[in-house]
């Protein structure tokens, strides 16, 4: 509780010397993983935990690009075709995001032959 209270004020803080927009974004993964490292670790265990590490690292690219397309283009596009460009973006960046894990993982394993 401690900690989110001060991610908060720190998140708050920042806002007013960078603007609202880069610090919502900057927040995404400071104040979205401690909540779910710790409730993925007291409901199933430390091994379910890192998996989350590992692939919430993939999933926040996307999230960001959501995020930063929707803060930019929301006022002169509107809300149907601004989401709509945020979902596809996002999509786009999930799935590249996905195979470069596939690439870099399939060079680990063969360089451990």
């Amino acid at each position: 509780m401690l900690l989110a209270a001060v991610l908060t004020y720190i998140v708050t803080t920042f806002a007013a010397i960078v603007g609202e927009t880069v610090s919502g974004i900057a927040a995404l993964a400071p104040v979205l993983t401690p909540v779910l490292a710790v409730f993925i670790h007291r409901r199933s265990g430390a091994l379910h935990a890192i998996a989350l590490f590992s692939h919430l690292a993939g999933g926040l690219y996307s999230l960001l690009v959501f995020c930063f397309i929707v803060a930019w283009q929301l006022a002169s596009f509107g809300v149907t075709r601004t989401f709509l460009l945020a979902l596809f973006c996002a999509l786009v960046t999930q799935t590249a995001a996905y195979f470069w894990r596939r690439v870099a993982a399939s060079k680990v394993v063969s360089t451990a032959d």
